[in-house]
Formats: structure tokens, sequence, C-alpha cells
């Protein structure tokens, strides 16, 4: 980390040479800060992993109800993902229309 905040440095200090006057050259900087609101906690909760099956045989009633139990849980947590990215897409492009 030393070494690069070492090579960091020079190259900033290389930058700042004369202009052909011999004058130092003079570089305006602006710094904005940006506020990016966070996602809804829901969006960024993790999905709870699926319950384990028994330890028996199961009848088919039994695997049809584990099943649908299954496919709701991947479906909640597949529709909470996309709008999670939805969100994301939508935050940014709005940031970027504000910064033009």
């Amino acid at each position: 980390m030393a070494k690069l905040i070492a090579i960091v440095s020079l190259l900033l200090l290389a930058g700042c040479g004369t202009t052909g006057s011999g004058q130092i050259s003079q570089f305006e900087v602006t710094v904005e800060r940006t506020y990016l609101e966070p996602a809804p906690s829901w969006m960024t909760e993790q999905c709870p992993p699926l319950p384990k099956l028994p330890r028996k045989e199961l009848s088919q009633a039994e695997v049809e109800k584990l099943w649908h139990r299954d496919q709701q849980l991947y479906h909640e947590c597949r529709t909470k993902h996309a709008a999670y990215a939805r969100w994301i897409q939508q935050r940014d492009e709005a940031f970027l229309k504000g910064a033009r």
C-alpha cells in the first residue's frame, strides 16, 4: 500500500510541471458530494435458505407440497432481486440525467 501511495504521489508531482513561460500551471478542482439513496432493506436482505427435506421416505403428495413451497420461495427471491436490479438501474439513470 505504501508503494502505491508513493507512486501516485510521484505521478501527481510529475503532472505539476511548468507552462512554457516558466510559471507553475494551476488546476481548478471541484469536488461535489452526491448522495445516492440506498435501496430499501427488503430488497437487499439475503433470501432464506430452502428448508431441509425430512429424512424419511416421502409420499407423492408430500413431494408435491415440498416442491410447491420451494417454488414459492424461489419466485419470491427472484422477484425481490429483479426489483432491486430495476431500482438500481432507475436510480443510476436518474443520477446520470441530473449530472449532464
